[in-house]
Protein backbone atom coordinates (compact mmCIF):
# COMPACT_ATOMS: atom_id res chain seq x y z
CA UNK A 1 0.00 0.00 0.00
CA UNK A 2 2.93 2.06 1.34
CA UNK A 3 4.56 1.24 -2.63
CA UNK A 4 1.82 2.55 -4.28
CA UNK A 5 0.84 5.64 -2.28
CA UNK A 6 4.82 6.67 -3.19
CA UNK A 7 4.26 5.47 -6.85
CA UNK A 8 1.19 7.55 -6.94
CA UNK A 9 2.96 10.56 -5.72
CA UNK A 10 5.80 9.99 -7.89
CA UNK A 11 3.41 9.90 -11.24
CA UNK A 12 1.46 13.27 -10.05
CA UNK A 13 5.22 14.89 -9.65
CA UNK A 14 6.45 13.62 -13.01
CA UNK A 15 2.86 14.36 -14.42
CA UNK A 16 3.19 17.88 -13.39
CA UNK A 17 6.96 18.87 -14.44
CA UNK A 18 6.05 17.07 -17.53
CA UNK A 19 3.02 19.30 -18.14
CA UNK A 20 5.10 22.58 -16.90
CA UNK A 21 7.76 21.61 -19.49
CA UNK A 22 5.55 21.32 -22.10
CA UNK A 23 3.40 24.94 -21.51
CA UNK A 24 6.78 26.70 -20.95
CA UNK A 25 9.16 25.23 -23.54
CA UNK A 26 9.67 27.57 -26.70
CA UNK A 27 8.11 26.87 -30.00
CA UNK A 28 8.63 24.83 -32.53
CA UNK A 29 10.45 26.75 -35.27
CA UNK A 30 9.11 24.65 -38.56
CA UNK A 31 6.54 27.08 -39.82
CA UNK A 32 4.38 24.14 -41.35
CA UNK A 33 1.95 23.86 -43.51
CA UNK A 34 -0.69 27.59 -44.18
CA UNK A 35 -3.08 27.49 -42.30
CA UNK A 36 -5.50 28.04 -45.52
CA UNK A 37 -4.53 24.42 -46.50
CA UNK A 38 -6.97 23.04 -44.19
CA UNK A 39 -9.78 25.10 -45.69
CA UNK A 40 -12.00 24.72 -48.87
CA UNK A 41 -11.37 27.24 -51.59
CA UNK A 42 -15.08 28.28 -51.06
CA UNK A 43 -14.31 29.55 -47.70
CA UNK A 44 -16.06 33.13 -47.43
CA UNK A 45 -14.01 34.58 -44.32
CA UNK A 46 -10.86 34.11 -42.30
CA UNK A 47 -9.57 35.77 -39.72
CA UNK A 48 -6.12 35.00 -38.85
CA UNK A 49 -3.90 36.16 -35.36
CA UNK A 50 -0.31 35.72 -34.97
CA UNK A 51 1.29 35.77 -31.61
CA UNK A 52 -1.36 36.20 -29.55
CA UNK A 53 0.76 35.48 -26.51
CA UNK A 54 3.19 38.27 -27.61
CA UNK A 55 -0.06 40.62 -28.49
CA UNK A 56 -1.68 39.40 -25.22
CA UNK A 57 1.15 40.22 -22.44
CA UNK A 58 2.10 43.74 -24.55
CA UNK A 59 -2.14 44.55 -24.20
CA UNK A 60 -2.07 43.70 -20.17
CA UNK A 61 0.87 46.00 -19.66
CA UNK A 62 -0.24 48.94 -21.81
CA UNK A 63 -2.28 51.91 -20.04
CA UNK A 64 -5.22 50.84 -21.75
CA UNK A 65 -5.24 47.73 -19.82
CA UNK A 66 -4.03 49.18 -16.56
CA UNK A 67 -6.79 51.66 -16.74
CA UNK A 68 -9.45 49.08 -17.31
CA UNK A 69 -7.61 46.78 -14.12
CA UNK A 70 -8.03 50.10 -11.69
CA UNK A 71 -11.87 50.04 -12.19
CA UNK A 72 -14.50 48.21 -9.87
CA UNK A 73 -17.00 47.65 -12.90
CA UNK A 74 -19.56 46.27 -10.57
CA UNK A 75 -19.49 48.80 -7.27
CA UNK A 76 -19.18 51.69 -9.87
CA UNK A 77 -22.73 50.64 -11.44
CA UNK A 78 -24.42 49.51 -8.20
CA UNK A 79 -23.41 53.62 -7.14
CA UNK A 80 -24.93 54.72 -10.46
CA UNK A 81 -28.06 52.75 -10.16
CA UNK A 82 -27.47 50.61 -12.94
CA UNK A 83 -26.50 46.89 -11.80
CA UNK A 84 -28.87 45.08 -14.32
CA UNK A 85 -26.09 46.17 -16.21
CA UNK A 86 -23.47 44.03 -14.55
CA UNK A 87 -22.77 40.94 -16.78
CA UNK A 88 -23.65 37.19 -15.27
CA UNK A 89 -20.50 35.42 -14.40
CA UNK A 90 -18.34 38.56 -14.99
CA UNK A 91 -16.32 37.65 -11.69
CA UNK A 92 -15.77 34.87 -12.51
CA UNK A 93 -14.79 35.27 -16.04
CA UNK A 94 -11.55 37.71 -14.68
CA UNK A 95 -10.93 35.15 -12.33
CA UNK A 96 -10.43 32.62 -15.09
CA UNK A 97 -8.29 35.34 -16.98
CA UNK A 98 -5.82 36.07 -14.49
CA UNK A 99 -5.66 32.47 -14.08
CA UNK A 100 -1.73 31.99 -14.61
CA UNK A 101 -2.44 28.18 -15.51
CA UNK A 102 -5.22 28.77 -17.64
CA UNK A 103 -2.76 31.35 -19.85
CA UNK A 104 -0.27 29.14 -20.12
CA UNK A 105 -2.76 26.72 -21.98
CA UNK A 106 -4.54 28.87 -23.85
CA UNK A 107 -1.22 30.54 -25.27
CA UNK A 108 0.29 26.71 -26.00
CA UNK A 109 -2.63 26.12 -27.94
CA UNK A 110 -3.40 29.52 -29.52
CA UNK A 111 -0.92 31.91 -28.84
CA UNK A 112 1.59 30.86 -31.66
CA UNK A 113 -1.05 31.28 -34.59
CA UNK A 114 -5.13 30.67 -34.79
CA UNK A 115 -7.63 31.33 -37.33
CA UNK A 116 -11.91 31.27 -36.99
CA UNK A 117 -13.11 30.63 -40.92
CA UNK A 118 -16.90 30.94 -41.98
CA UNK A 119 -17.74 28.17 -44.75
CA UNK A 120 -20.77 28.57 -46.98
CA UNK A 121 -22.63 26.00 -44.45
CA UNK A 122 -22.51 28.85 -42.17
CA UNK A 123 -25.43 30.35 -43.80
CA UNK A 124 -27.61 27.20 -42.76
CA UNK A 125 -29.27 30.03 -39.99
CA UNK A 126 -30.99 32.70 -42.91
CA UNK A 127 -34.09 30.61 -42.46
CA UNK A 128 -37.20 31.30 -40.71
CA UNK A 129 -37.03 28.06 -39.23
CA UNK A 130 -33.36 28.52 -38.39
CA UNK A 131 -32.44 26.85 -34.51
CA UNK A 132 -29.56 28.61 -32.46
CA UNK A 133 -27.16 25.90 -32.92
CA UNK A 134 -27.87 26.18 -36.96
CA UNK A 135 -25.66 29.92 -36.83
CA UNK A 136 -22.32 27.47 -35.54
CA UNK A 137 -22.49 25.32 -39.20
CA UNK A 138 -19.65 26.07 -41.16
CA UNK A 139 -17.74 27.78 -38.46
CA UNK A 140 -13.64 26.96 -38.61
CA UNK A 141 -11.30 26.46 -36.09
CA UNK A 142 -7.78 25.92 -36.37
CA UNK A 143 -4.46 26.64 -34.26
CA UNK A 144 -0.89 26.03 -34.46
CA UNK A 145 0.29 24.60 -30.58
CA UNK A 146 3.43 25.84 -29.70
CA UNK A 147 4.92 22.05 -29.50
CA UNK A 148 2.42 21.23 -32.06
CA UNK A 149 -1.36 19.47 -32.12
CA UNK A 150 -0.18 15.92 -31.61
CA UNK A 151 1.05 16.57 -28.13
CA UNK A 152 -1.59 19.08 -27.48
CA UNK A 153 -4.27 16.35 -28.51
CA UNK A 154 -2.64 13.67 -26.28
CA UNK A 155 -2.93 15.60 -22.89
CA UNK A 156 -6.36 17.06 -24.10
CA UNK A 157 -8.35 13.79 -22.42
CA UNK A 158 -6.88 14.67 -19.25
CA UNK A 159 -8.12 18.82 -19.06
CA UNK A 160 -10.57 19.14 -16.27
CA UNK A 161 -14.22 20.18 -17.28
CA UNK A 162 -13.87 18.60 -20.91
CA UNK A 163 -15.66 15.06 -21.96
CA UNK A 164 -13.29 13.50 -24.62
CA UNK A 165 -13.90 10.65 -26.66
CA UNK A 166 -13.18 9.24 -30.13
CA UNK A 167 -15.55 8.47 -33.04
CA UNK A 168 -15.51 7.11 -36.41
CA UNK A 169 -12.21 8.30 -38.39
CA UNK A 170 -12.46 10.10 -41.49
CA UNK A 171 -10.39 8.31 -44.15
CA UNK A 172 -7.14 7.25 -41.87
CA UNK A 173 -7.64 10.43 -39.39
CA UNK A 174 -8.78 10.44 -36.04
CA UNK A 175 -11.63 12.62 -35.01
CA UNK A 176 -12.25 13.58 -31.44
CA UNK A 177 -15.60 14.74 -30.04
CA UNK A 178 -15.14 16.97 -27.00
CA UNK A 179 -18.14 17.81 -25.11
CA UNK A 180 -18.29 21.19 -23.52
CA UNK A 181 -19.60 21.95 -20.49
CA UNK A 182 -22.75 23.57 -22.01
CA UNK A 183 -23.47 20.21 -23.83
CA UNK A 184 -22.29 21.48 -26.98
CA UNK A 185 -20.23 18.87 -28.90
CA UNK A 186 -16.54 20.29 -30.25
CA UNK A 187 -15.18 17.94 -33.07
CA UNK A 188 -11.65 17.95 -33.77
CA UNK A 189 -8.80 16.73 -35.53
CA UNK A 190 -4.75 17.12 -36.72
CA UNK A 191 -3.06 17.50 -39.58
CA UNK A 192 0.98 18.12 -39.81
CA UNK A 193 1.24 20.03 -36.96
CA UNK A 194 -2.69 21.80 -36.85
CA UNK A 195 -5.64 21.37 -34.60
CA UNK A 196 -8.77 21.98 -36.46
CA UNK A 197 -11.69 22.32 -34.89
CA UNK A 198 -15.48 22.78 -36.38
CA UNK A 199 -18.96 22.37 -34.11
CA UNK A 200 -20.28 20.06 -36.59
CA UNK A 201 -19.22 17.16 -38.04
CA UNK A 202 -19.44 17.48 -41.34
CA UNK A 203 -17.27 21.28 -41.52
CA UNK A 204 -14.43 19.05 -39.73
CA UNK A 205 -14.75 16.24 -42.72
CA UNK A 206 -14.63 19.15 -45.90
CA UNK A 207 -11.65 20.66 -43.72
CA UNK A 208 -10.13 17.38 -43.87
CA UNK A 209 -10.73 16.37 -47.10
CA UNK A 210 -9.30 20.07 -48.36
CA UNK A 211 -6.03 19.43 -46.08
CA UNK A 212 -5.55 15.65 -47.99
CA UNK A 213 -6.16 17.07 -51.80
CA UNK A 214 -9.78 15.57 -52.31
CA UNK A 215 -11.24 18.60 -52.35
CA UNK A 216 -9.66 22.25 -53.92
CA UNK A 217 -8.32 24.56 -50.78
CA UNK A 218 -8.31 27.76 -50.39
CA UNK A 219 -4.60 27.48 -50.21
CA UNK A 220 -4.75 27.47 -54.23
CA UNK A 221 -7.78 29.70 -54.51
CA UNK A 222 -6.24 32.55 -57.05
CA UNK A 223 -7.83 35.09 -55.55
CA UNK A 224 -6.82 34.49 -52.49
CA UNK A 225 -2.83 33.91 -53.29
CA UNK A 226 -3.35 37.49 -55.28
CA UNK A 227 -4.61 39.03 -51.77
CA UNK A 228 -2.18 37.67 -49.74
CA UNK A 229 0.75 38.94 -52.05
CA UNK A 230 -0.77 42.30 -52.10
CA UNK A 231 -0.88 42.79 -48.88
CA UNK A 232 2.98 42.41 -48.49
CA UNK A 233 5.20 40.79 -46.39
CA UNK A 234 5.36 42.01 -42.97
CA UNK A 235 5.40 40.58 -39.37
CA UNK A 236 1.92 40.42 -39.00
CA UNK A 237 -0.15 40.68 -35.59
CA UNK A 238 -3.56 40.04 -37.61
CA UNK A 239 -5.30 39.45 -40.63
CA UNK A 240 -8.53 39.32 -42.84
CA UNK A 241 -9.88 37.55 -45.76
CA UNK A 242 -13.15 37.61 -47.08
CA UNK A 243 -14.37 36.49 -50.82
CA UNK A 244 -17.53 38.74 -51.53
CA UNK A 245 -17.68 36.89 -55.05
CA UNK A 246 -18.77 33.48 -53.54
CA UNK A 247 -20.17 35.11 -50.36
CA UNK A 248 -22.66 37.44 -51.93
CA UNK A 249 -24.83 35.60 -54.56
CA UNK A 250 -25.21 32.56 -51.77
CA UNK A 251 -27.04 35.45 -49.82
CA UNK A 252 -28.68 36.50 -52.90
CA UNK A 253 -29.91 32.44 -52.97
CA UNK A 254 -31.18 32.14 -49.48
CA UNK A 255 -33.08 35.42 -49.13
CA UNK A 256 -34.53 34.63 -52.38
CA UNK A 257 -35.84 31.56 -51.63
CA UNK A 258 -37.69 32.78 -48.59
CA UNK A 259 -37.95 36.76 -47.86
CA UNK A 260 -40.88 38.73 -49.69
CA UNK A 261 -39.35 41.79 -51.45
CA UNK A 262 -39.61 44.33 -49.41
CA UNK A 263 -38.37 42.58 -46.73
CA UNK A 264 -34.62 42.84 -48.02
CA UNK A 265 -34.42 46.39 -49.20
CA UNK A 266 -32.03 47.20 -46.47
CA UNK A 267 -30.16 43.96 -48.14
CA UNK A 268 -30.62 45.51 -51.63
CA UNK A 269 -28.91 48.97 -50.60
CA UNK A 270 -25.66 47.14 -49.36
CA UNK A 271 -25.67 44.91 -52.50
CA UNK A 272 -25.64 47.65 -54.54
CA UNK A 273 -23.03 49.46 -52.81
CA UNK A 274 -20.52 45.93 -52.84
CA UNK A 275 -21.79 45.22 -56.05
CA UNK A 276 -18.65 44.68 -58.25
CA UNK A 277 -16.24 43.97 -55.80
CA UNK A 278 -14.54 40.38 -55.39
CA UNK A 279 -12.68 40.48 -52.38
CA UNK A 280 -11.53 42.28 -49.36
CA UNK A 281 -8.34 42.12 -47.39
CA UNK A 282 -6.96 43.18 -44.38
CA UNK A 283 -3.46 43.34 -42.11
CA UNK A 284 -1.69 44.54 -39.17
CA UNK A 285 1.77 44.91 -38.54
CA UNK A 286 3.97 45.47 -36.00
CA UNK A 287 7.71 46.28 -36.86
CA UNK A 288 8.26 46.55 -32.92
CA UNK A 289 8.70 50.32 -33.56
CA UNK A 290 6.21 53.31 -31.68
CA UNK A 291 4.22 53.62 -35.52
CA UNK A 292 2.12 50.38 -36.41
CA UNK A 293 0.73 50.12 -39.59
CA UNK A 294 -2.29 48.55 -41.22
CA UNK A 295 -3.31 47.88 -45.05
CA UNK A 296 -6.61 46.97 -46.38
CA UNK A 297 -7.44 46.39 -50.17
CA UNK A 298 -10.19 45.73 -51.90
CA UNK A 299 -10.45 43.95 -55.32
CA UNK A 300 -12.79 45.14 -57.86
CA UNK A 301 -14.61 43.67 -61.16
CA UNK A 302 -14.78 46.90 -62.76
CA UNK A 303 -17.22 45.41 -65.58
CA UNK A 304 -19.40 44.31 -62.62
CA UNK A 305 -19.30 47.88 -60.54
CA UNK A 306 -21.65 50.40 -60.45
CA UNK A 307 -21.00 52.96 -63.42
CA UNK A 308 -21.71 55.92 -61.10
CA UNK A 309 -19.37 54.78 -58.10
CA UNK A 310 -16.13 53.50 -60.51
CA UNK A 311 -16.57 57.17 -62.03
CA UNK A 312 -15.96 58.62 -58.47
CA UNK A 313 -13.37 55.66 -57.69
CA UNK A 314 -11.39 56.83 -61.09
CA UNK A 315 -11.22 60.06 -59.98
CA UNK A 316 -7.64 61.41 -60.22
CA UNK A 317 -5.72 61.40 -56.77
CA UNK A 318 -4.98 65.07 -55.25
CA UNK A 319 -3.08 66.56 -52.93
CA UNK A 320 -5.38 67.60 -49.55
CA UNK A 321 -4.63 70.90 -49.63
CA UNK A 322 -7.00 71.30 -46.69
CA UNK A 323 -4.20 70.09 -45.08
CA UNK A 324 -2.71 72.69 -44.64
CA UNK A 325 -5.33 74.80 -43.14
CA UNK A 326 -6.25 72.93 -40.59
CA UNK A 327 -4.54 74.20 -36.98
CA UNK A 328 -1.78 72.17 -35.74
CA UNK A 329 -4.04 71.63 -32.72
CA UNK A 330 -7.05 69.80 -35.07
CA UNK A 331 -8.22 66.77 -33.01
CA UNK A 332 -10.27 65.21 -35.91
CA UNK A 333 -10.05 66.09 -39.85
CA UNK A 334 -11.53 64.39 -42.26
CA UNK A 335 -10.75 64.57 -46.34
CA UNK A 336 -12.56 63.47 -49.35
CA UNK A 337 -10.85 64.14 -52.84
CA UNK A 338 -14.42 62.17 -54.72
CA UNK A 339 -16.99 64.28 -53.31
CA UNK A 340 -20.26 63.78 -55.30
CA UNK A 341 -23.55 65.50 -53.72
CA UNK A 342 -25.76 64.35 -56.56
CA UNK A 343 -24.57 60.62 -56.55
CA UNK A 344 -24.95 60.57 -52.32
CA UNK A 345 -28.72 61.74 -52.38
CA UNK A 346 -29.32 59.32 -55.55
CA UNK A 347 -27.63 56.43 -53.40
CA UNK A 348 -29.62 57.06 -49.86
CA UNK A 349 -32.99 58.25 -52.01
CA UNK A 350 -33.01 55.49 -54.85
CA UNK A 351 -37.06 55.98 -55.79
CA UNK A 352 -37.37 58.87 -58.38
CA UNK A 353 -39.89 60.46 -56.50
CA UNK A 354 -38.68 60.81 -52.83
CA UNK A 355 -35.38 62.61 -54.99
CA UNK A 356 -37.78 64.69 -56.84
CA UNK A 357 -39.53 65.80 -53.36
CA UNK A 358 -36.23 66.36 -51.47
CA UNK A 359 -35.36 68.71 -54.63
CA UNK A 360 -38.43 70.52 -54.36
CA UNK A 361 -38.53 70.75 -50.14
CA UNK A 362 -34.53 72.09 -50.64
CA UNK A 363 -35.32 74.96 -53.31
CA UNK A 364 -38.59 76.07 -51.04
CA UNK A 365 -36.44 76.37 -48.15
CA UNK A 366 -33.61 77.74 -49.69
CA UNK A 367 -34.88 79.94 -52.36
CA UNK A 368 -31.83 77.93 -54.42
CA UNK A 369 -32.12 76.11 -57.44
CA UNK A 370 -31.29 72.45 -56.46
CA UNK A 371 -29.53 72.16 -60.16
CA UNK A 372 -27.32 75.74 -59.24
CA UNK A 373 -26.33 74.00 -55.87
CA UNK A 374 -24.36 70.92 -57.43
CA UNK A 375 -23.08 72.83 -60.33
CA UNK A 376 -21.69 75.35 -57.34
CA UNK A 377 -19.87 72.01 -56.17
CA UNK A 378 -16.26 70.78 -57.33
CA UNK A 379 -15.13 67.00 -55.92
CA UNK A 380 -13.40 67.93 -52.63
CA UNK A 381 -15.24 68.40 -48.72
CA UNK A 382 -12.97 68.08 -45.49
CA UNK A 383 -14.36 68.20 -41.64
CA UNK A 384 -12.07 70.02 -39.16
CA UNK A 385 -12.70 69.39 -35.32
CA UNK A 386 -10.53 71.39 -32.82
CA UNK A 387 -10.72 71.45 -28.97
CA UNK A 388 -13.88 73.79 -27.34
CA UNK A 389 -13.17 76.89 -25.53
CA UNK A 390 -11.99 76.35 -22.51
CA UNK A 391 -14.65 79.24 -21.20
CA UNK A 392 -17.44 77.79 -22.87
CA UNK A 393 -20.77 76.75 -21.13
CA UNK A 394 -21.40 73.90 -23.10
CA UNK A 395 -18.32 72.11 -24.12
CA UNK A 396 -18.90 72.30 -27.84
CA UNK A 397 -16.00 71.25 -29.93
CA UNK A 398 -15.18 73.97 -33.44
CA UNK A 399 -16.73 72.46 -36.04
CA UNK A 400 -16.05 73.35 -39.70
CA UNK A 401 -16.89 72.14 -42.77
CA UNK A 402 -14.96 72.72 -46.47
CA UNK A 403 -16.21 72.50 -49.59
CA UNK A 404 -14.70 72.85 -52.95
CA UNK A 405 -16.59 75.37 -54.91
CA UNK A 406 -15.84 77.14 -58.25
CA UNK A 407 -19.33 79.37 -57.81
CA UNK A 408 -18.81 80.31 -54.21
CA UNK A 409 -21.51 82.68 -54.43
CA UNK A 410 -24.14 80.42 -54.78
CA UNK A 411 -23.31 79.09 -51.42
CA UNK A 412 -23.23 82.55 -50.04
CA UNK A 413 -26.70 83.42 -51.31
CA UNK A 414 -27.92 80.24 -49.95
CA UNK A 415 -26.10 81.20 -45.96
CA UNK A 416 -28.28 84.74 -46.50
CA UNK A 417 -31.34 83.05 -47.35
CA UNK A 418 -31.34 80.68 -44.68
CA UNK A 419 -30.37 83.05 -42.13
CA UNK A 420 -33.64 85.29 -43.85
CA UNK A 421 -35.78 82.56 -43.70
CA UNK A 422 -34.64 81.89 -40.07
CA UNK A 423 -35.21 85.41 -38.81
CA UNK A 424 -38.82 85.08 -40.17
CA UNK A 425 -39.30 81.74 -38.85
CA UNK A 426 -38.75 82.09 -35.28
CA UNK A 427 -38.77 86.10 -35.39
CA UNK A 428 -35.03 86.37 -33.68
CA UNK A 429 -33.29 89.10 -35.41
CA UNK A 430 -29.76 88.00 -36.89
CA UNK A 431 -26.95 90.47 -37.44
CA UNK A 432 -24.37 89.46 -39.56
CA UNK A 433 -20.86 90.88 -38.57
CA UNK A 434 -18.27 91.10 -41.24
CA UNK A 435 -14.39 90.80 -39.96
CA UNK A 436 -11.21 90.61 -42.40
CA UNK A 437 -8.39 88.07 -41.51
CA UNK A 438 -5.54 88.69 -44.10
CA UNK A 439 -7.08 88.84 -47.22
CA UNK A 440 -10.17 86.84 -46.03
CA UNK A 441 -13.44 87.98 -45.54
CA UNK A 442 -15.76 86.21 -42.95
CA UNK A 443 -19.65 87.47 -42.31
CA UNK A 444 -20.71 86.18 -38.98
CA UNK A 445 -23.87 84.99 -37.64
CA UNK A 446 -24.35 87.05 -34.51
CA UNK A 447 -26.78 84.71 -32.57
CA UNK A 448 -28.58 85.84 -29.57
CA UNK A 449 -27.53 82.64 -27.60
CA UNK A 450 -24.23 83.19 -25.81
CA UNK A 451 -21.07 83.04 -27.58
CA UNK A 452 -20.60 79.61 -28.00
CA UNK A 453 -22.25 79.07 -31.27
CA UNK A 454 -21.59 82.21 -33.30
CA UNK A 455 -21.86 80.67 -37.05
CA UNK A 456 -19.67 82.07 -39.79
CA UNK A 457 -18.79 81.36 -43.56
CA UNK A 458 -15.98 82.59 -46.12
CA UNK A 459 -14.26 81.71 -48.97
CA UNK A 460 -10.30 80.46 -48.80
CA UNK A 461 -9.13 80.23 -52.10
CA UNK A 462 -11.37 77.65 -53.92
CA UNK A 463 -12.77 76.69 -50.75
CA UNK A 464 -16.47 77.69 -49.04
CA UNK A 465 -16.00 77.43 -45.54
CA UNK A 466 -18.66 77.28 -43.28
CA UNK A 467 -18.09 77.12 -39.20
CA UNK A 468 -20.00 76.81 -36.03
CA UNK A 469 -17.62 79.68 -34.72
CA UNK A 470 -16.76 82.35 -36.93
CA UNK A 471 -13.42 81.82 -35.29
CA UNK A 472 -13.01 78.10 -36.43
CA UNK A 473 -12.18 80.17 -39.67
CA UNK A 474 -10.03 82.52 -38.46
CA UNK A 475 -7.90 79.70 -37.26
CA UNK A 476 -7.72 78.33 -40.54
CA UNK A 477 -6.67 81.82 -42.16
CA UNK A 478 -3.57 82.12 -39.37
CA UNK A 479 -2.79 78.60 -40.05
CA UNK A 480 -2.57 78.64 -43.96
CA UNK A 481 -0.41 82.17 -43.42
CA UNK A 482 1.44 81.54 -40.81
CA UNK A 483 2.80 77.83 -41.92
CA UNK A 484 2.22 76.96 -37.99
CA UNK A 485 -0.66 74.46 -39.18
CA UNK A 486 -1.40 70.30 -39.25
CA UNK A 487 1.42 69.50 -41.71
CA UNK A 488 3.60 71.29 -39.80
CA UNK A 489 3.09 69.24 -36.25
CA UNK A 490 5.30 66.54 -34.87
CA UNK A 491 2.54 63.89 -33.70
CA UNK A 492 1.16 64.66 -37.71
CA UNK A 493 4.70 64.25 -39.46
CA UNK A 494 4.72 60.99 -37.19
CA UNK A 495 1.82 59.46 -38.93
CA UNK A 496 2.13 61.44 -42.14
CA UNK A 497 3.11 58.27 -44.30
CA UNK A 498 1.74 59.55 -47.03
CA UNK A 499 -1.20 61.33 -46.16
CA UNK A 500 -0.41 65.02 -47.16
CA UNK A 501 0.73 63.36 -50.74
CA UNK A 502 -1.48 62.08 -53.78
CA UNK A 503 -4.84 60.21 -52.22
CA UNK A 504 -8.59 60.06 -52.91
CA UNK A 505 -9.37 60.48 -48.96
CA UNK A 506 -7.45 61.51 -45.75
CA UNK A 507 -8.52 60.85 -42.16
CA UNK A 508 -6.63 61.96 -38.84
CA UNK A 509 -7.21 61.34 -35.44
CA UNK A 510 -5.46 62.89 -32.62
CA UNK A 511 -6.94 60.35 -29.79
CA UNK A 512 -4.81 61.81 -26.92
CA UNK A 513 -6.94 65.38 -27.20
CA UNK A 514 -9.81 63.54 -28.83
CA UNK A 515 -10.54 61.95 -25.42
CA UNK A 516 -10.70 65.03 -23.02
CA UNK A 517 -12.98 66.32 -25.93
CA UNK A 518 -15.33 63.72 -25.53
CA UNK A 519 -15.27 62.81 -21.54
CA UNK A 520 -16.28 66.74 -21.56
CA UNK A 521 -18.83 66.60 -23.78
CA UNK A 522 -19.75 63.32 -21.58
CA UNK A 523 -19.68 64.65 -18.42
CA UNK A 524 -21.74 68.06 -19.12
CA UNK A 525 -24.48 65.98 -20.43
CA UNK A 526 -24.77 63.73 -17.37
CA UNK A 527 -24.28 66.41 -14.79
CA UNK A 528 -26.89 68.87 -16.66
CA UNK A 529 -29.43 66.66 -19.04
CA UNK A 530 -29.42 62.97 -17.55
CA UNK A 531 -29.56 63.75 -13.73
CA UNK A 532 -29.38 60.89 -11.28
CA UNK A 533 -26.26 59.20 -10.51
CA UNK A 534 -25.41 59.05 -14.36
CA UNK A 535 -22.28 60.98 -13.84
CA UNK A 536 -20.74 57.95 -11.72
CA UNK A 537 -20.60 56.11 -14.86
CA UNK A 538 -19.01 58.91 -16.30
CA UNK A 539 -16.33 59.80 -13.90
CA UNK A 540 -15.91 56.01 -12.61
CA UNK A 541 -16.47 53.90 -16.11
CA UNK A 542 -15.79 56.29 -19.22
CA UNK A 543 -13.04 58.66 -18.01
CA UNK A 544 -10.62 55.72 -17.10
CA UNK A 545 -11.32 54.07 -20.31
CA UNK A 546 -10.69 56.94 -22.44
CA UNK A 547 -7.69 58.26 -20.43
CA UNK A 548 -6.28 54.35 -21.05
CA UNK A 549 -7.53 54.84 -25.29
CA UNK A 550 -4.65 58.40 -25.47
CA UNK A 551 -1.81 55.57 -25.19
CA UNK A 552 -3.52 55.43 -29.00
CA UNK A 553 -1.93 58.98 -29.48
CA UNK A 554 -2.72 59.59 -33.41
CA UNK A 555 -4.01 57.76 -36.48
CA UNK A 556 -3.70 58.89 -39.45
CA UNK A 557 -5.20 56.86 -42.78
CA UNK A 558 -5.37 57.40 -46.16
CA UNK A 559 -7.11 55.50 -49.20
CA UNK A 560 -6.26 55.67 -53.10
CA UNK A 561 -6.79 52.80 -55.53
CA UNK A 562 -3.80 50.93 -57.49
CA UNK A 563 -4.90 49.37 -60.54
CA UNK A 564 -8.49 47.43 -59.53
CA UNK A 565 -8.07 47.62 -56.00
CA UNK A 566 -9.32 50.22 -53.76
CA UNK A 567 -6.40 50.76 -51.35
CA UNK A 568 -6.49 51.97 -47.16
CA UNK A 569 -3.40 52.49 -45.27
CA UNK A 570 -3.24 53.38 -41.47
CA UNK A 571 -0.45 54.28 -39.03
CA UNK A 572 -0.84 54.72 -35.35
CA UNK A 573 1.64 56.58 -32.96
CA UNK A 574 1.37 54.31 -29.56
CA UNK A 575 2.69 55.56 -26.49
CA UNK A 576 4.00 52.29 -24.87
Amino acid sequence: MKKNLILFILLIFSATGFAAWYLMKQPDPADGPHLASVLPADTLLLLRINHAEKQMEELRNSPLAKAIEGMDLEASLERAGFPYLIPDGMRNYREWLSSKWNQKIFNSIFGREAALAILPEALAFMTPYAEPEDMLKGIAIIARPVQGAALASFISPWAPGLDVSEIAPHGNTKIRQITLANGMALFTSDREGLMLGAFHLETLKRMLDASSGSIASLENNKNFNAMEKALDDGPRTLSFYGDLATALPLVDAKLASFAEADDVNDWNDIRKMLQGFKNFGYARFNEGTEVRRSLGRAGMDKKEMDPALLALLERPARKPEPLWMAPPETELFFWDGSFDLEYTIQSVLEDPEDQAAFRGAFEMQTGILFEDLIHSLGHEMAFIMTEADEDSVFPLPRLAIMLESPSPDILTSLMQNLVNKTEATFGIPLQLQPHSIGNVEITQVQIPMGEDIQPGWATMGRYFVFALHWESIADMVRAESSGNNLVSDALFQSVDKGLSGKNKSVTYVRSEALMDTVLAMAMWQATNLAGGNTHVLVSEILAPVLEGLKMYRASGSRGYTEKDDVVFQTFTHIRK
